[in-house]
């Protein structure tokens, strides 16, 4: 049985700077623009989670994009400099800008981003401008669905140039606006991390599901590149496609440039063979089933996506590997990579994957949209789906009872640390609703890792059950320590006792079985689910 890690909570602060004109980039609903190629690189790139847009996997790479020295620190160092040494820096920065410019991660001149040619930019003057930050954050952000903004701001947890303000202030001109969020990381499988390959140019694991590529919406630690980063000790992994977070399967990522633009090229050429497996509802016809429909957006938001005529150009070869009498295993091959393509096209068909909790789902109709008869419109379908859609907390058991206790313990030690800074009068005393506002960062640092003592009673909530956890690289993982819960007072979240889900919640049958390109192939072992004869095992 999978055992789940417990869940990360921490302190991060947003920052955004309020300026005079806010750019905006926007889709193109009526423009039909050409298409070369995949707007996407691969297949099932778009995470489920509220609010997460799908990126081409080039963005990803953090040395897309090469920021150039800024024209200050150019002025002052021109400025120390003669004539001709100041011509001779000008012509090396125009050089080496010239070379950043030719020197991009994919040498395919046209690599079929369409997502460029779909997109325009418009300016509108000051969208936030004499507006009340309550106003802004309960109509801009989701933030308000769970927290109380206006209390946010009395506590001065979200400020204005570094300073806490009254609720009718108003956004000015140059005002740089920070949110200190309390912030709980969504739960993942806690199954060890198959490595496939590792070599000098890039690392090849079978990535579980229910792990994003990369850090995305209510997700940061409990990601591939964190956790390949934490648990092995690889830094800068580039992607050069990704998987969605419920996806399983063949996932690699690079480690240097070279390698990033022969893989993205491979990709973006469609140069690579894509074999995948699934589980589906139903006895799956016999013989191969090609699917052709356009996919077109349902939700951006939600990242929703259906079979319409006014979608893109799709096509996927489906292949019944088994039938156990009420499921079916179908080999899947797209040779086009949408989002989320081969799940709607088995939608489509009238076959959807057995426990998809997006598109097996009478949010799109009776039939579920089986021959794409939806009978429902998109904004229709958007509202059912963000109503079933429970950003992923999972089902609230009730109120969180070792949560009052670990906050009388947290005071008691903040009241006998101002009794010891009783000498040094020229502090300002804290406000008692600051008192609470407590710092994980560095609480996290400095706590003890002893065992919590004998007189506290640790909570049944924490305790661990059942067998050893172990790390990817095989030691065992110390257990939940009290001393170093800290939550906050003003996080709705941490009042509540979620119950974890079941490793079986946490997973899709849809697995990348298989990935082949020009001169290299990496594959996995079926999953089990995908053995022939498999039973329901949605109760472990």
């Amino acid at each position: 049985m999978i055992i789940l890690p417990h869940r990360i909570n921490v302190e991060i602060s947003k920052r955004i700077v309020c300026s005079h004109q806010f750019s905006k980039m926007t889709d193109v609903q009526n423009s039909k623009p050409e298409v070369h190629g995949d707007s996407q690189i691969d297949i099932e790139s778009n995470h489920q989670t509220a609010g997460n847009d799908t990126e081409n996997s080039s963005s990803q790479h953090p040395s897309s994009s090469h920021a150039g020295p800024s024209n200050t620190t150019e002025q002052l160092t021109l400025a120390n400099l003669s004539g001709k040494a100041r011509r001779a820096l000008i012509r090396k920065e125009k050089y080496k800008e010239l070379k950043r410019k030719n020197k991009g991660l994919t040498s395919n001149p046209n690599p079929g981003y369409s997502i460029f040619s779909e997109t325009e930019y418009y300016f509108e003057n000051g969208r936030w401008f004499k507006r009340t930050l309550c106003d802004i954050f309960t109509t801009e952000f989701s933030l308000a669905k769970e927290y109380d903004v206006e209390t946010l701001v009395k506590e001065g947890h979200i400020t204005v140039n570094g300073r806490a303000v009254s609720l009718d202030y108003k956004i000015k001109q140059g005002d740089i606006v920070e949110n200190n969020i309390h912030r709980h990381e969504n739960p993942v499988t806690g199954e060890r991390i198959e490595v496939i390959e590792d070599n000098k140019d890039l690392i090849v694991v079978n990535k579980p599901s229910s792990i994003p590529c990369h850090p995305c919406g209510g997700y940061r630690y409990n990601s591939m590149i964190f956790i390949l980063g934490k648990e092995l000790g690889y830094a800068n992994l580039r992607t050069a496609y990704r998987l969605d977070r419920l996806t399983s399967g063949v996932l690699f990522f690079t480690k240097n440039e070279a390698a990033t633009r022969k893989y993205i090229d491979d990709i973006t050429n469609r140069n690579v063979e894509k074999v995948y497996v699934c589980r589906v509802e139903g006895e799956f016809p016999e013989g191969e089933v090609v699917c052709e429909q356009p996919i077109a957006k349902v939700s951006s938001k939600l990242g929703i996506m259906r079979c319409g005529e006014d979608g893109k150009p799709s096509k996927t070869t489906f292949t019944r590997l088994s039938f156990n009498g009420k499921t079916s295993v179908v080999q899947c091959k797209p040779h086009t990579g949408r989002t989320h393509q081969i799940r709607v096209h088995l939608q489509y068909l009238g076959f959807p994957i057995v426990n998809d909790p997006c598109y097996n789902s009478l949010c799109f109709g009776p039939e579920k949209g089986k021959g794409g008869n939806y009978q429902l419109t998109d904004e229709q379908i958007h509202k059912l789906k963000e109503q079933e859609h429970n950003k992923e907390m999972w089902t609230v058991k009730g109120d969180n009872l070792d949560y009052p206790k670990r906050i009388q313990e947290l005071r008691k030690e903040e009241k006998g640390k101002d009794s010891e800074d009783l000498n040094d009068v020229s502090q300002d005393p804290e406000p008692d609703s600051k008192r609470t506002k407590l710092d994980s960062d560095v609480k996290s640092d400095t706590a003890s890792v002893e065992s919590f003592t004998s007189d506290c009673d640790v909570p049944s909530s924490v305790q661990t059950h059942g067998e050893q956890r172990l790390t990817m690289d095989g030691k065992p993982q110390p257990p939940f320590q009290w001393e170093k819960w800290f939550p906050s007072e003003s996080c709705p979240q941490c009042k509540k006792q979620y119950l974890d889900p079941k490793p079986s919640q946490l997973r899709l049958y849809l697995h990348a079985l298989s990935y082949k390109g020009p001169d290299w192939h990496y594959q996995t072992s079926m999953p089990r689910w995908a053995e022939p004869d498999w039973e329901d095992d949605t109760d472990t």
